[in-house]
């Protein structure tokens, strides 16, 4: 009797597939891409402002590049194929377009494809096929 009141269900959690990003990298990670497209709209909308606008755009420019560098980094070292987070750090250096929140839409992206296991299963048939091969040469 007393086993079955220390029953911790670790049967149960066994046939679930181990999820790439756990829920506290997800938020940290989330925080970090959001206050960047933030920060990169803000910047991008502040450009009436003479010559406050130019230097945030500098600014937002350099946290983007930081940002997006330091996420592939860190990508990479979990062994994710992150292909929609570098198109989406690609477009969002470049100058008008930056004004959508890109970061953070790629992001999103992947951490769907990832923890999803159709998802995923079709996106590495993808990448197999030769469509991811073709857009990393580009």
């Amino acid at each position: 009797m007393a086993d079955e009141e220390w029953d911790t269900g670790a049967a149960e959690t066994d046939t679930e597939p181990k999820k790439t990003f756990g829920q506290a990298e997800i938020v940290l990670i989330s925080l970090v891409v959001v206050f960047t497209d933030l920060f990169t709209v803000i910047a991008t909308l502040s450009l009436a402002i003479p010559i406050v606008g130019e230097v945030l755009v500098i600014f937002a420019s350099f946290t983007s590049v930081i940002v997006t560098g330091g996420l592939q980094f860190y990508l990479s070292r979990k062994k994710v194929k992150n292909l929609s987070m570098l198109i989406g750090g690609i477009v969002d250096m470049i100058p008008v377009i930056n004004a959508l929140p890109t970061l953070t839409i790629g992001w999103v992206i992947l951490v769907i494809v990832e923890n999803n296991p159709r998802l995923k299963n079709v996106a590495d048939k993808v990448d197999k096929s030769g469509v991811g091969k073709i857009a990393a040469k580009v």
